[in-house]
């Protein structure tokens, strides 16, 4: 659909279109369209289903995840090429009717993310608030650390970023790879004297740095509801990025076809060859022997977590290269491990092994370590949520690259 730009009515339509019908989702898209453009403090405009911001060379694509009389939830995804990755957010509003929810939902995805986002595009490296360095496969890697302002709500007390940043700058580092973006989202509430805490590393969910946080809230006085969400944006500069095959949608894209390859490969060969014997011929049809061997060692894992998710699953992996010892690595540093389960689970989703979905599955789950360590404790007195699996190791060839 093109748009007029000097002739802006077709907003008020979309508008008056979404009150008539403020619960049909693509009412509501169109409608959150024009809030989000409108309260954009960039230059933007709408194109198609998602909103282009020129002066960052990005891209903001929201979509309706549920909604309902009184509340609102919003995925977003935003995209730059400087980037070379997608970032994603969802935001939640409640109020007393779905506008108003609306309103709370783009608010505080506005003060938060895209607050941290826009400092970071708009000020570069002069307007960071704190540079870093860590060493990462055997690389110094710099970086400049944005953060966003603090959205407090109810009794929460006023908080800046710093006090946060504080208390979780020395976890974080520890969980930086070779991103040339990295974000970090942290939201604590407190009700009641019940707090919960979420705080994630490029979506992930990451249990050290919840109890932080929610260690930090036991300290407020609260009587009725408080609570703090804010993201720190920290971009590796691009002097120090080791170059990675599969960055920006191409990429991905690449990655994806890959993987499709290794999976009907090790399914098809699974029952009658070992992984020893398999893996050169993964590497030679793929053309990427370190894709080849995480596809045959960590898929079955990463299968695995997802079938036995109510495990507490270990945040870091151990790999030993050659006769070398090993090295202790957090998922969130390997570059693959992640890129790898959104590609499998997107290809299971889209069908893409067809009848042989469910099979394949099943397949993956049972080469696991994972399964065979939970399988070892049928019988005893526990249950899936009170076992913590301990790190995995692994051990690859010498052409092996922890990337």
């Amino acid at each position: 659909m093109k748009l007029n730009v000097f002739d802006e009515s077709w907003k008020q339509n979309r508008v008056t279109e979404y009150e008539a019908d403020p619960l049909n989702p693509e009412k509501a898209l169109g409608y959150v369209l024009v809030y989000l453009s409108d309260s954009l403090e960039i230059e933007n405009r709408i194109e198609n289903e998602h909103i282009f911001c020129p002066d960052f060379n990005m891209s903001l694509i929201p979509r309706i995840g549920r909604i309902t009389e009184k509340n609102i939830i919003l995925n977003f995804a935003l995209y730059a090429p400087q980037w070379g990755r997608e970032l994603f957010e969802s935001s939640i509003g409640v109020a007393d009717s779905p506008k108003q929810a609306v309103s709370v939902a783009v608010d505080s995805f506005l003060f938060t993310f895209v607050n941290a986002v826009s400092k970071m595009e708009a000020e570069g490296e002069k307007g960071a608030n704190e540079n870093i360095a860590t060493i990462f496969a055997g690389k110094t890697r710099n970086w400049n650390v944005y953060f966003s302002d603090v959205a407090a709500t109810g009794d929460a007390p006023d908080a800046d970023a710093d006090i946060y940043w504080d208390k979780l700058k020395k976890p974080i580092i520890k969980r930086l790879g070779n991103q040339k973006i990295c974000y970090v989202k942290i939201y604590v509430a407190k009700a009641g004297g019940k707090i919960s805490a979420e705080c994630r590393i490029d979506s992930i969910l990451c249990e050290e740095l919840c109890v932080i946080v929610a260690k930090m809230a036991e300290q407020w006085a609260v009587n009725t509801f408080a609570s703090h969400q804010m993201f720190f944006c920290i971009r590796q500069d691009d002097s120090t990025v080791t170059e990675y095959p599969y960055f920006c949608p191409e990429g991905k894209a690449k990655l994806k076809s890959k993987v499709k390859t290794a999976v009907d490969m090790i399914f098809e060969e699974s029952a009658n060859v070992s992984g020893d014997s398999l893996l050169p011929k993964i590497k030679e049809k793929i053309g990427d022997g370190t894709l080849a061997a995480e596809c045959l060692y960590f898929l079955p894992e990463i299968c695995a977590e997802h079938a036995f998710s109510q495990v507490k699953h270990a945040d870091t992996i151990s790999i030993a290269i050659g006769e070398r010892k090993e090295k202790t690595y957090y998922k969130v540093q390997i570059a693959d491990y992640w890129q790898l389960h959104h590609a499998l689970f997107e290809l299971f989703n889209e069908g893409a092994f067809g009848k042989n979905t469910n099979e394949i599955y099943k397949t993956f789950v049972d080469k696991s370590a994972i399964k065979n360590a939970i399988m070892q404790l049928e019988g005893k007195k526990t249950t899936m949520k009170n076992i913590s699996m301990s790190p995995l190791t692994f051990r690859f060839d010498e052409d092996f690259t922890v990337r």
